[in-house]
């Protein structure tokens, strides 16, 4: 038996002196504490059934015993029999209702069963029995928010306040609580009460700082902002913890920019206008504001002059680019931050996606493998290795690796479907149409398991241009391409619906189609080129053709297979 099990059976004995005292004789008394003290035993043991069997047959005999309600409570959930063991906790709590103990756990299990009404009645019992019991207060008021009963939650903090006294922590609860029920002038004057009673705790003061921001009541903040400096000009750096608010702070600096004051704060620490970039960086990524982006463009290089040795401020700045589709500036950032910190997962995941994007697909390959002995066992970096052997034109060394990362991702569907791709992909360049198009349907399957209605849009655009490779299927890529055409602004779907021109020897309307593709976005453009190529030897325009032909080994196509057409044009 360890220290916590002896303590815990000397607490139960405690009770037992109370609760089993003045029984029919002392031996019987006795009988029934050594009783208990077996049944408690076997609890401790974890045997909840033969302890059961014990404190049943004691309850018999003294129904109303809150501790052995209690204890067969514990028996029962034990057993994992959770019904019963509430409902024997309750009878705990109501035959001794003063005993906290006995509360505290019968609203933690009603919390963990989902009973948030129940568990509310009993947290404000458990709270009344020790209403100068601040944990016991905290639990209440944080079961009341969790519920949302934000009219209860405010009378339970109104109340403590009129009945106990005020705190700058419980105004500050109440302010916060009467914003979420959309009260904001009895927010804003609750926060200015708690400010008059409590003029030297700074929290007040930083708090009505960010409501006034928050509402862009900026000279409300403004004077917010000054008599803080006045009371805690020690404190300044915790302003720029506030969001939006380096702006207001000593009118901003001459500029509209509300990041330069902040980047340019000797008081602050990097992690503190980090802290105050991110939320732009957010903006911009996630909403498009181009705005943001702009402030973040000001001050990047400012940052970065500050901290030249930094690899955050470095991964920042490797994010703008690569969120503003500048691969090249975003390539140079994340190279920079890796001579710094090498073992940062995001940053290479980016960094392989810029070097995809920008069509350098042999650096790419070798940074995956680099990125690889890092992260051996990080799908997406597996993922991006393959993706590049496919680009790199090593079909077999990217089929067997492909297997790798299906390990990795074994039950996600939707990387599932990137894999069947890459496959496809491998079988197409290798003359296997059929394996192909039985990787495409695979990759179908997969989100119609996953419930994905409209899927990746790739799928069809491969299986489209699988099609366009065999003589015998050109009426199926035809009907195909005209379903794809709402797809007319990916290059790739550009790409197919051309070959599927050229399979039905509408050639002009194929050059028309590629010409489209080429002025698209897409990374590696080797097998357009290529194709252009053939459409230009086509129409009998060879020197257009052998330039075709050279900008697709440039542009990363194929060199085997151009180099063939290319002989033969000679």
């Amino acid at each position: 038996m360890n220290i916590k099990q002896f303590l815990f059976i000397s607490g139960i004995l405690c009770f037992l002196s109370v609760d089993l005292s003045g029984q029919e004789g002392a031996s019987k008394t006795e009988k029934s504490e050594a009783s208990f003290i077996e049944g408690t035993m076997l609890l401790v043991l974890d045997k909840y059934e033969e302890a059961n069997t014990i404190f049943l047959r004691l309850l018999k005999e003294d129904k109303q015993n809150a501790t052995l309600n209690f204890q067969i409570s514990r028996c029962y959930l034990g057993l994992d029999k959770k019904v019963e063991g509430i409902e024997f906790a309750r009878k705990a709590a109501q035959l001794d209702p003063n005993n906290t103990y006995f509360f505290e756990r019968l609203v933690d299990l009603l919390l963990d069963e989902g009973m948030l009404s129940e568990a509310t009645v009993y947290a404000e019992k458990l709270y009344l029995l020790e209403p100068q019991n601040d944990l016991y207060f905290n639990h209440l008021i944080s079961i009341l928010a969790h519920q949302e009963s934000y009219e209860a939650l405010t009378d339970a903090i109104q109340g403590k306040i009129d009945t106990y006294g005020a705190s700058p922590d419980l105004y500050l609860k109440l302010a916060g609580t009467q914003m979420k029920m959309g009260k904001y002038k009895k927010a804003e004057n609750t926060m200015n009460r708690a400010l008059e009673e409590f003029p030297k705790e700074s929290e007040v003061h930083l708090q009505l700082i960010a409501y006034y921001a928050d509402r862009n009541e900026d000279s409300k903040a403004k004077d917010a902002i000054d008599r803080f400096l006045v009371d805690f000009p020690q404190k300044e750096k915790f302003l720029f913890e506030i969001p939006l608010v380096g702006k207001l702070i000593n009118g901003a600096s001459g500029t509209d920019n509300p990041l330069l004051t902040i980047i340019n704060a000797p008081q602050l620490s990097l992690d503190q206008k980090i802290k105050e970039i991110i939320p732009y960086l957010s903006a911009f990524v996630n909403e498009q504001n181009t705005d943001a982006k702009q402030v973040l463009m000001e001050i990047i290089d400012d940052l970065e002059s500050q901290y030249p040795d930094e690899p955050k401020v470095k991964a920042i700045k490797g994010d703008l680019y690569f969120y503003a589709e500048d691969y090249k500036q975003a390539v140079n950032a994340y190279e920079d931050c890796l001579n710094y910190k090498n073992n940062l997962l995001a940053v290479w995941e980016h960094l392989l996606y810029a070097y995809y994007h920008t069509g350098n697909v042999k650096t790419m390959l070798e940074r995956a493998d680099d990125a690889l002995l890092y992260f051996p066992n990080q799908a997406a970096i597996w993922y991006y290795y393959a993706l590049s052997l496919v680009e790199n034109h090593q079909y077999e060394d990217a089929l067997y690796e492909i297997e790798g990362y299906n390990y990795l991702i074994s039950g996600n569907l939707l990387q599932t479907v990137n894999a069947h791709i890459l496959k496809s992909r491998c079988y197409l360049a290798q003359n296997q149409s059929d394996k192909a198009l039985v990787e495409i349907d695979a990759g179908i399957e997969a989100e119609n398991k996953a419930g994905i209605s409209n899927g990746n849009p790739y799928l069809e655009i491969y299986q489209l241009i699988i099609l366009t490779e065999d003589p015998s299927k050109k009426t199926e890529a035809k009907k195909l391409s005209l379903k794809l055409e709402n797809l007319n602004s990916i290059a790739l779907y550009q790409y197919a619906k051309a070959k599927s021109l050229f399979q039905n020897d509408e050639v002009s309307d194929a050059l028309e189609a590629i010409n489209v593709a080429l002025t698209g976005k897409h990374p590696v453009t080797g097998d357009f080129y290529e194709l252009k190529g053939d459409i230009h030897l086509k129409l009998d325009q060879k020197d257009l053709a052998q330039k075709a032909y050279l900008l697709a080994i440039e542009k990363n196509g194929n060199p085997n297979r151009i180099n063939l057409k290319l002989n033969r044009l000679r």
